[in-house]
């Protein structure tokens, strides 16, 4: 009886690179492709742009004139409104928007709109609200990528969706952050809430009284 020893295969011991690692290796050099020869400044000038995007103004002398009444109003809330421009830029860039939306400034006004709202315009500004301003932000800026891939297919326009989305779902949270929230009949500038929100807690009868009747 006669035996066949088949030649044995070497088994390399080289590592295996994780699935993870990989994938975001192809995500780095797709980023990396996108934006071969973009340019910065012109993102920057994107910032200011997504404040003049809420008015559908894609013109960066007409949005500076926006952002200066805002400031002149507000300036907390024209903080705000460039603090979310920017986080919503910031997102764009994580997630390879086009080109266009990154110089435009489309990227940016739904973060924009979404910091405005719950730093300080419905919620009286605190650091705790800010800090939920910006989260509210990355938020809305990353539900408006999602709402431009899925309305894209049918030909709509995501428009301001993801900010009123992601304002609503924060009007309605429970906890910490109810108790720093504004009834909807007495929304004024967030320097005016906090005056009147120091007003009720020294005992103002007039704002003692005040009590929402929002969800």
């Amino acid at each position: 009886m006669t035996f066949l020893l088949s030649p044995v295969t070497p088994v390399s011991l080289a590592p295996v690179a994780p699935v993870s690692s990989i994938s975001t290796f192809k995500h780095l050099c797709t980023w990396l492709a996108k934006y071969q020869y973009f340019c910065p400044l012109k993102v920057l000038r994107g910032i200011p742009l997504g404040v003049g995007q809420i008015y559908a103004c894609s013109a960066l002398g007409p949005s500076l004139l926006i952002l200066g009444a805002v400031l002149l109003y507000s300036p907390i809330l024209a903080v705000h409104a460039l603090l979310g421009s920017a986080i919503g830029t910031l997102a764009g860039l994580s997630m390879a928007v086009s080109q266009s939306c990154l110089y435009s400034g489309l990227s940016g006004f739904n973060g924009a709109l979404g910091c405005m709202a719950v730093g300080g315009l419905f919620f009286t500004f605190s650091w705790r609200t800010h800090l939920f301003a910006i989260s509210s932000a990355f938020f809305s800026a990353y539900m408006d990528i999602a709402l431009s891939n899925l309305l894209g297919t049918v030909g709509l326009p995501a428009c301001s969706w993801a900010a009123t989305i992601v304002a609503t779902l924060m009007m309605l949270m429970t906890g910490t952050l109810k108790a720093y929230r504004i009834p909807i009949g007495h929304v004024q500038s967030p320097e005016q809430n906090l005056r009147s929100c120091n007003q009720w807690e020294a005992g103002s009868p007039t704002d003692r009284d005040r009590e929402s009747t929002d969800v």
